[in-house]
């Protein structure tokens, strides 16, 4: 057996001509060695590890039949162009068995090679790929159709017909992975607008008047609709009103994040998963509220323009940690963190105030 890959391409070659059909025989012989089982996963182990896994790595595969023959099994690798569908990097695969089914055998392929297989195509073709938006979800499950095909045909060469099939695990919990992705997405562009260093500035001109339009132009886009329910409760809600003011596009945007997880959280029909996106969406908030004065420490102390204007973005998520909190409670969501958030913003935003009017003071009784 003869592996070759590089960046362009991948070679398995099988040279079984002296075999001459004493393979069978030689496979069969292992029945009486005591870890003849494990020789054989030990095979098929290496030919995964030194081919597939470096051919499923690579963005673009496509197998060279021109050059592919009976003792030979060659692909073509690229990084620099679109990635492979999943129908056919699950053709491949299956080619690639049957390759090695041909020459070598059938019994090769030990339960623990096959369900090898199935994880690397659901760690490429699927855990890699959850969607992140109620539009992509609805097309995956095509994706969705084709893997559970694959491993249909794969996994029937297995001789435990009660082993764990992967892909349809983790089909199972799509729903668990796509909440996963929203949240995980959220927290990490949290994350980086509290440490950003651009600052941009979002200049209100009038006072913001919170409402059910405010919230749509908030939460809605092509893939984003607000929930009947959501809408219901922002329509029950008294009106409010944030003074206008210089705040930054960062508690802008982590604001409208917390927003769009409260009215996934609606549309959600798992209790768990609901919560676990109210519980993010005031995480978001959170972890700006936290990181950015930490993050920034200096520059908030020596530019007074960035910390008042740090001022009106702690007055700002507090206003919206209560309006979410209380339409969180009409879902039955409620949680008393968003008081504690809005506390922490409250505090946050008083004590970087104070501490700029002593280093003001200091600095007019130095004069």
């Amino acid at each position: 057996i003869a592996v070759e890959t590089n960046a362009n391409s991948a070679s398995l070659r099988v040279d079984s001509s002296r075999l001459k059909g004493r393979i069978s025989v030689l496979f069969a012989a292992l029945d009486s060695v005591k870890d003849g089982e494990n020789v054989l996963k030990e095979l098929a182990l290496y030919i995964i590890s030194a081919f597939v896994k470096p051919v499923l790595a690579a963005q673009l595969i496509t197998r060279d039949d021109a050059e592919s023959s009976t003792s030979e099994f060659n692909v073509q690798l690229s990084n620099d162009s679109d990635t492979t569908p999943t129908a056919e990097v699950c053709d491949l695969v299956l080619s690639i068995v049957a390759f090695v089914s041909r020459v070598l055998g059938d019994r090769v392929w030990v339960d623990a090679a096959l369900t090898e297989l199935a994880q690397l195509v659901l760690h490429r073709c699927y855990l890699q790929r959850i969607p992140e938006t109620r539009t992509e979800l609805a097309s995956f499950h095509k994706t969705v159709d084709t893997l559970s095909g694959f491993e249909a045909t794969l996994l029937a060469q297995c001789a435990d017909p009660s082993i764990e099939w992967p892909i349809q695990t983790a089909v199972k919990r799509l729903d668990e992975l796509f909440v996963e992705r929203q949240c995980a997405r959220a927290l990490e562009q949290s994350r980086r607008a509290a440490e950003s260093t651009a600052f941009a500035v979002y200049k209100m001109d009038t006072h913001q008047e919170w409402s059910l339009a405010f919230v749509q132009a908030t939460v809605e886009d092509p893939d984003t609709k607000l929930t009947s329910s959501f809408a219901q409760s922002i329509k029950e809600h008294p009106a409010a009103v944030f003074p206008q003011c210089i705040i930054s596009e960062s508690i802008v945007g982590t604001v409208s994040s917390a927003y769009r997880l409260l009215n996934e959280s609606m549309q959600c029909n798992e209790p768990g998963l609901a919560q676990r996106l109210a519980e993010t969406a005031q995480n978001v908030l959170d972890v700006y509220c936290v990181l950015f004065p930490v993050v920034h420490r200096q520059q908030l102390r020596k530019v007074p323009a960035l910390a008042l204007q740090f001022f009106n973005d702690c007055m700002y998520g507090a206003h919206h940690c209560t309006i979410l909190g209380q339409l969180a409670a009409t879902e039955n969501n409620a949680n008393p963190n968003w008081s504690a958030v809005a506390r922490k913003f409250f505090d946050s935003g008083i004590r970087h105030v104070a501490e700029l009017a002593e280093s003001e003071s200091r600095e007019l009784k130095s004069l």
